[in-house]
């Protein structure tokens, strides 16, 4: 009997669309902060290495590189649009918005003071794939 974990809503989404495309090669990007060793960090994060050691998915690493945050980059963009000329006041209130994002935003990724100063993260890029059972 194949024993299913509790995942959270990432985790089911990112399984459905693994199931979804069970037979392609699924390619994500995903960004994790920039620590003071600025060192890349080893692994996937949890919401990944859960599926992975749940053995429902599998990964490959891609690569890694040191990059504006592309997630603080569409943010900014999605808010300004419409507004014409954003001011620095507009920036403080985005910055704001961003940083009290409700799933818990790393300190080391909050946007800098000044616009368009966005952080500077690791941006990994990997391919996933679902893991058939083998007994269906």
């Amino acid at each position: 009997m194949i024993s299913i974990p509790s995942l959270t809503l990432q985790q089911l989404e990112l399984l459905r669309l693994a199931k979804k495309h069970s037979n392609e090669i699924i390619l994500l990007f995903y960004e994790t902060p920039v620590l003071n060793d600025r060192e890349p960090p080893k692994g996937h994060p949890p919401t990944i290495q859960e599926l992975v050691d749940a053995q429902l998915i599998q990964v490959q690493s891609n690569g890694i590189s040191l990059r504006n945050s592309e997630l603080q980059q569409r943010s900014w963009a999605d808010y300004c649009e419409g507004l014409g000329q954003p001011s620095r006041y507009d920036w403080s209130l985005w910055r704001k918005q961003f940083s009290d994002h409700p799933e818990g935003l790393d300190y080391f990724m909050v946007p800098g003071e000044n616009m368009e100063e966005f952080s500077q993260v690791w941006i990994h890029e990997i391919s996933l794939q679902a893991i058939q059972p083998s007994n269906l």
